[in-house]
């Protein structure tokens, strides 16, 4: 076993750390977010070992819940799963974050949280935003690894002590955070086997390990990063621009002759336009009979529900006092106008 010069853990008194719970980024409705997640057999570089702690999330009591977490340096954004948002009942705040894989493969964040964490190691808190989503990545490592032969110094406290063992990750913190974490002590086990960091959470295996370590043929490379938002926009208009040459019918045309002719603004600021009719009524046909027959099932509805009578009447009392329409009798048409009758719905 080799040491850094560096190895030697700090003896400074532990201090309270609250940093971050006033410049937290806000959450964004436009930033697009890419994860990427690979796996792969066969011939294989040598394994590398990620960072992974334990750390205490306090729950919406105050009450702490452990969690595992993933420590990444090529995230840009702190990642939470949504099974542990339920464990600790604190409340969402609604986000709009586009998650992309590899060849395409698409996912969304639509919330976030903001959590509190408790380190074990030392007595420091740290307030982070998270964006929630079903899952982190897949369990670490991907297999056990054999560490009996490793020289595992005495009275390092791990800040993962199963780091070796497959499990579940409920949170990806990201290089926001990453650096502030880090702290001086750093130890060496050797040629093939993983370096010791010291974490303002406890110390953290990273690093490669050589093939035959009890790891099967499977590498993990994760990343989050988020692409600039003029991009995103520039993609938008691509998609969304109209063509440059295009025609209109004849009726579309017309349309837009119409709205020209008859818009105008009324006192509460808003358009108006007049409905662009046809000039051929009557292709409207007869709808008298269809009407009757809805109104007549109406009145049986009435009768059976007087509160829906009630109400119905008074709603038609009302639009009528507004002047959204008029009672006309059928025997003063004299002229034999054309008319159409709207059925009406009573609910």
């Amino acid at each position: 076993m080799r040491k850094a010069k560096n190895d030697k853990p700090n003896k400074q008194p532990p201090t309270l750390s609250t940093e971050g719970s006033d410049d937290l980024p806000r959450a964004s409705t436009s930033q697009v977010t890419t994860v990427t997640c690979v796996t792969g057999r066969g011939q294989l570089p040598p394994h590398v070992l990620l960072m992974t702690a334990v750390v205490d999330v306090l729950d919406k009591n105050g009450n702490p819940q452990p969690c595992r977490i993933l420590l990444d340096s090529a995230s840009q954004v702190n990642i939470i799963t949504q099974r542990m948002v339920h464990l600790l009942g604190v409340d969402e705040f609604p986000a709009n974050l586009s998650i992309a894989g590899v060849d395409g493969m698409q996912s969304r964040s639509n919330r976030g949280v903001t959590v509190q964490l408790r380190s074990r190691y030392m007595h420091f808190l740290l307030n982070i935003q998270c964006f929630v989503t079903q899952k982190v990545t897949a369990d670490l490592p991907t297999s056990k690894a054999n560490v009996t032969t490793w020289e595992i110094p005495a009275g390092i406290q791990l800040a993962d002590p199963s780091f070796n063992s497959p499990d579940k990750v409920d949170m990806l913190i990201g290089n926001q955070w990453f650096l502030q974490l880090l702290m001086s002590g750093k130890i060496e086990l050797g040629e093939g086997r993983p370096t010791l960091c010291e974490t303002k959470l406890g110390w953290v295996f990273g690093g490669a390990i050589g093939v035959g370590t009890g790891f099967e043929g499977v590498v993990r490379a994760q990343a989050v990063t988020i692409e600039e938002l003029s991009e995103s926009i520039q993609r938008f208009w691509e998609v969304e621009s109209v063509p440059q040459q295009f025609q209109i019918t004849t009726e579309e045309e017309l349309c837009e002759k119409h709205f020209l002719a008859t818009h105008c603004r009324n006192a509460s600021g808003r358009y108006v336009v007049e409905l662009p009719l046809k000039n051929d009524v009557n292709e409207l046909g007869d709808s008298r009979l269809m009407a009757l027959r809805r109104f007549f099932v109406l009145e049986k509805r009435f009768d059976q529900q007087p509160d829906l009578k009630r109400q119905y009447i008074e709603f038609m009392d009302e639009y009528e006092r507004l002047g959204h329409c008029k009672e006309v009798f059928e025997r003063n048409d004299t002229q034999g106008m054309l008319k159409w009758y709207l059925p009406h719905q009573g609910d």
